[in-house]
């Protein structure tokens, strides 16, 4: 009965955006695992899936677990631009998707936060 519910409640055009995102970040870190083998894309594939069955369900627990996932990949988004910024050979690969990924998980931050307050997640 749960679940028909949960898949019965409408979801925000903006909560599908962020899960689109949060799809996207997935198969971004995926390529980043295979091609570099870093233990900062695993981590955030780790929570990344929580956060999107959450938020795709609904949920206020995933709502919860997005915003978090979303600020500590804000951090780290911010300290591989200033990295890459203050290095004396910048490799400027990732700069453009870091500043992108700076930008969406600001402003998916704040539509969450203002969506959890407003009271759509169960």
């Amino acid at each position: 009965m749960t679940s028909k519910k949960a898949a019965s409640v409408e979801k925000p055009f903006g909560v599908r955006l962020i899960t689109v995102w949060l799809a996207v970040n997935i198969v971004m870190m995926t390529y980043m695992i295979l091609t570099h083998q870093e233990l900062n894309a695993l981590i955030e594939i780790l929570l990344w899936i929580p956060s999107a069955a959450g938020l795709w369900l609904m949920k206020k627990w995933g709502a919860a677990v997005t915003v978090t996932t979303l600020g500590i990949t804000l951090g780290i988004s911010l300290s591989e631009l200033l990295l890459t910024y203050n290095s004396a050979a910048p490799v400027l690969t990732f700069v453009p998707i870091n500043a992108l990924r700076v930008t969406l998980n600001a402003a998916a931050i704040i539509y969450l936060f203002q969506a959890i307050f407003a009271g759509k997640f169960e």
